[in-house]
């Protein structure tokens, strides 16, 4: 029988690999998934901290399989449910589970937090009565026109008698994080934590210690929050959920927290509540595919008058709690060259409609084309004729949610006007893929920072898993060639 077993590890810098380790088996009570172990690194051997992702048997290699130090305390601040979740990060972001870690993990948490003994619990599978309306579907979508969600979220949280039951609360920006945090605190007091980029290092790594170990029921967070380390989540409600600032569009991962919050309560045998006055295309597109649950919320919406608005290119309308909202220039929403200018349109102009409710106060929106068929529709409230509408022409020119849209945005350290290269690049990746839908967007200058853009589109068939795993082997081969050797690639799925 064999003494000794292996690790792999996790180390949060930005590598493209993780490292295997030997244990001795004395050291087997002490070590599982999402363990922090002590380890030699480098040609040095220097001391530093990692991640355990996976135990192993027995591994053969060519070379000297280093042994983890030998004062191994038991110190897990990642759940195995945690870890598991980012693998599916890394399947379907098309990013090495390394620099996903290196993303999403605050700086220093390994070195900074110690003996952390966390117990993973088990699924809690019974339904509580404030949940049992949700009992069909995993996902469900409310249309719901509340200002501040705490009254919805309370509803579907007062009743649970489970002291051990987490509750994840997303909202689209820090500042909404902050107003919602500070209502349910009021009813929870210390149950509750806030978790986005205005809080300390400190406070991060306590309430990282403190949601591990079920101190805190109640987070409240923006997109990063999702990759917390909950021990035993019972419901995610995602805010707003059809507000872009959902999706990372800046660091190497480019998640999408709504799509990772049903993903997520996936992993955790619970469930995803996505709340919106305004749903978006692809969340309402699952509800008619019968994958997501639907309730409505609103009612007793006041009807504008057409006519009115069709005679003049400013329409007067009345607005709850303020006297005089403007809009300026609303064409310029819809002229965005983005395939989602027109959801985006129709949401901003609708939101508002659905809030009047007297006629004390008004909204004047200045547009060139009142007589435009999406502005007819947000005034209106036609919410069936936009989304029918909207869903044909996605289909007719292959956008979401029929394909899957990769973009590769290539980018260099150099301070260059433009990148030379991505040409060339463009060529080869075509002429590899010559089946896929491939344009070039070519050189693009953000912030004064340049950037190549291809974008390719996927049928969301059985290939698709397949099709995504090409184009990154391909990308990865690609970057051994002297010609590319200073440039980055980027790939971000759902742009």
């Amino acid at each position: 029988m064999k003494n000794h077993f292996f690790i792999n590890v996790l180390i949060n810098l930005p590598l493209d690999k993780y490292y295997t380790y030997k244990v001795n088996n004395k050291y087997k009570r002490k070590i599982e998934i999402g363990s922090i172990v002590s380890i030699p690194f480098g040609n040095n051997n220097e001391i530093i901290k990692g991640v355990v992702i996976s135990i192993i048997n027995d591994f053969k290699s060519n070379y000297i399989i280093k042994k983890i130090l030998d004062d191994q305390n038991k110190n897990v601040i990642f759940t195995k449910k945690q870890i598991k979740f980012f693998k599916w990060a890394e399947e379907y972001y098309l990013l090495n589970l390394s620099k996903i870690f290196h993303t999403i993990v605050p700086n220093n948490i390994l070195e900074s937090i110690n003996n952390s003994n966390v117990k993973n619990l088990k699924d809690n599978k019974k339904i509580d009565n404030n949940l049992k309306e949700l009992n069909k579907f995993d996902t469900y979508l409310i249309k719901d026109l509340t200002i501040n969600h705490t009254d919805l979220i309370y509803s579907y949280i007062k009743n649970d008698k489970n002291s051990k039951n987490q509750f994840l609360i997303l909202t689209p920006n820090i500042y909404y994080s902050f107003e919602i945090y500070k209502r349910l605190k009021l009813i929870y007091e210390n149950q509750c934590c806030v978790y986005n980029s205005k809080i300390s290092l400190k406070e991060k790594q306590k309430n990282w210690i403190n949601i591990i170990n079920n101190k805190v029921r109640i987070i409240i967070g923006v997109k990063s929050a999702i990759f917390l380390p909950f021990n035993n989540l019972k419901l995610s409600i995602v805010l707003n959920e059809h507000e872009n600032l959902y999706k990372e569009n800046e660091k190497k991962l480019r998640y999408h927290a709504r799509d990772c919050s049903v993903m997520l309560t996936k992993i955790y045998n619970s469930k995803t509540i996505l709340v919106s006055e305004t749903p978006s295309i692809e969340s309402y597109y699952n509800v008619q595919k019968r994958k997501y649950g639907y309730i409505n919320n609103i009612k007793n919406i006041n009807k504008i008058n057409l006519k009115k608005v069709l005679t003049i290119n400013t329409v007067a309308l009345n607005i709850k709690n303020c006297k005089l909202i403007v809009l300026i220039d609303t064409d310029k929403i819809s002229n965005k060259p983005n395939y989602k200018a027109n959801e985006k349109y129709f949401q901003i102009l609708s939101s508002i409609v659905q809030r009047i409710n007297n006629n004390s106060q008004k909204l004047i929106i200045q547009t060139n084309n009142s007589t435009n068929q999406i502005f007819k529709q947000s005034l209106s409230l036609n919410n069936k004729a936009f989304y029918n509408n909207e869903i044909k022409e996605r289909k007719i020119y292959k956008y979401s949610p029929y394909y899957r849209i990769i973009r590769i945005e290539i980018t260099t350290n150099r301070n260059a006007n433009k990148i030379n290269n991505g040409d060339e690049f463009y060529k080869k990746f075509k002429l590899k893929f010559k089946l896929f839908d491939i344009s070039s967007i070519g050189n693009i200058n953000i912030d004064n920072k340049y950037k190549y853009i291809i974008e390719l589109k996927l049928p969301q068939n059985k290939l698709l898993k397949t099709n995504k795993n090409k184009v990154q082997n391909f990308i990865r081969i690609i970057k051994k060639d002297k010609l590319f050797k200073e440039i980055n690639f980027t790939i971000d799925i759902d742009p």
